[in-house]
């Protein structure tokens, strides 16, 4: 269980997250001398915890196509007593959970590599700000200077799977940038092969525990059963189109939006209008009481919406986290336990009550009388194409770094989390301050590849009506708590 936080108001969206898609349950080390799980027992005298972890072949398919889990944050209040909690914290985290301690080894140049943990020690680098910084007149002013400094952050950044294996780099890694007027801006940075979005979170939720004193949150890492990942009733060809059928268009298509092209993916952040909203959900009640269902959430909406705006015959992907949601699948599970739920984007489009539906079983290809992801004549021709929009929602997972008397201004995922992912279209979704201010976060609503999707936002029902419009610049109130 995570400690009692304030800092971000519970919604009612779906705890959907990271970027990941399904792989095999990864193979665990038959060395007599490290622990096969955690949480197993094995010989005395060796803490329960897991020291290494060797990868399969999918997990490196899947995990080299992004960079790190990582979000910035920029904090008001902060003090010079702050950075010293968070350093113990941090120190008190990586002793617990020495895999966030670990880096990525091969044991010879064509072998899988391998997690091993306890291997690094130190976690925490300060870089210095801009010393023009003002104070921000809002959240999405906050989020903007975040943007801008992301050079300065990405030269203390883990980088990317290859250059951990290269170098022996970190998995895990908080970098603080010091600013004028009490505020603090940091990131922290978790290598995608030991943790999803939850997992992500519950680290972040993990360290704010235990700067404000609160009880620590148990964190356990496994190695996912493959049925949290592919749904029992996918069949081989299935389980083949989900994890990489997809590839070859994917890598045509990134090179179409590579970053430095002149189509490059360009990151867009727009802040829900609650009150659009609210009237939405009113507007859709009866189709969902129709259907069984007592509310229409907000997350259906943004699902609804989002898929508005793909290209004819695409399939869609909500990645969903399993946690809770399966028989011995606990809340506490650290690492990869999230399913790629797909669907027809055109059936979500025409009403948002079919995810509620959906969030029921976490299944839609080859359930029911649904067809598989191989029928021919439609999902099979997306899936081949990399035709499908991908949604992950982190915000019911947020947590901040929020010492008690601090307050954050403005958060969100770093943007080559999205844009590096050219190959498809990409959004996420998290709250992005301590109000709780519920925002999207994506590659295709800014720049080219918006262009090529304007006209079906013009016409969409739901998604035109979602956000709010952006600040002026030279209007708003000071970002405050």
């Amino acid at each position: 269980m995570g400690c009692a936080s304030s800092s971000v108001p519970q919604s009612d969206i779906s705890e959907d997250h990271s970027a990941r898609k399904s792989a095999p349950q990864p193979v665990i080390s038959e060395d007599p001398s490290f622990p096969k799980l955690l949480g197993q027992d094995v010989s005395s005298g060796i803490d329960k915890e897991l020291l290494r972890l060797e990868l399969t072949p999918l997990d490196l398919a899947m995990y080299t196509i992004t960079g790190p889990v990582a979000s910035m944050t920029l904090v008001a209040g902060w003090t010079e007593g702050m950075t010293a909690q968070l350093k113990a914290a941090i120190a008190k985290l990586v002793e617990q959970k020495p895999i966030l301690a670990g880096t990525i080894r091969k044991r010879a140049e064509d072998e899988v590599p391998f997690v091993e943990a306890g291997v690094h020690k130190d976690f925490v680098f300060e870089i210095a700000g801009p010393e023009d910084f003002v104070v921000p007149r809002n959240t999405t002013d906050a989020i903007a200077m975040l943007q801008s400094w992301e050079a300065m952050f990405a030269e203390k950044s883990i980088g990317r799977f290859e250059q951990i294996v290269e170098t022996e780099g970190p998995l895990f890694r908080v970098i603080l940038m010091k600013l004028p007027s009490a505020h603090m801006a940091y990131v922290v940075e978790v290598n995608h092969m030991i943790a999803d979005g939850a997992s992500y979170y519950k680290i972040i939720d993990f360290i704010n525990c235990a700067i404000n004193a609160r009880p620590l949150p148990e964190l356990l890492w496994e190695a996912a059963p493959e049925t949290v990942m592919i749904p029992d009733v996918y069949s081989q060809e299935d389980k083949d189109l989900a994890l990489t059928g997809w590839l070859p268009a994917f890598m045509e298509k990134f090179a179409l939006y590579a970053p430095g092209t002149n189509s490059a993916r360009v990151v867009d952040v727009r802040v829900v209008d609650n009150d659009a909203v609210a009237a939405m959900k009113q507007e859709y009640l009866p189709s969902a009481r129709a259907e069984g269902f007592d509310f229409v959430s907000t997350n259906d909406l943004i699902m609804a919406g989002l898929m508005e705006l793909t290209d004819e015959g695409a399939n869609g992907n909500m990645l969903a986290n399993m946690r809770d949601r399966m028989p011995g699948i606990t809340n506490n599970v650290m690492g990869n336990f999230e399913r790629l739920v797909g669907f027809p984007a055109s059936a979500a489009a025409a009403n948002p009550v079919f995810f509620r539906s959906l969030n029921k079983t976490f299944v839609h290809w080859g359930s029911e009388s649904n067809p598989q992801l191989s029928s021919e004549g439609g999902p099979k021709e997306a899936q081949v194409a990399c035709n499908f929009a991908t949604v992950t929602n982190w915000a019911s997972l947020t947590h901040f770094i929020e010492p008690e008397g601090a307050c954050v201004l403005g958060h969100c995922a770093l943007s080559s989390f999205v844009t590096d992912v050219a190959g498809f279209d990409l959004a996420v979704v998290l709250k992005v301050d301590s109000k709780g201010t519920l925002a999207v976060m994506s590659n295709h609503l800014a720049g080219k590849r918006y262009e090529e999707i304007q006209e079906r936002v013009s016409n969409s029902k739901v998604f035109q009506h979602l956000f709010l419009k952006k600040p002026d610049a030279e209007s708003g109130e000071f970002a405050s708590c």
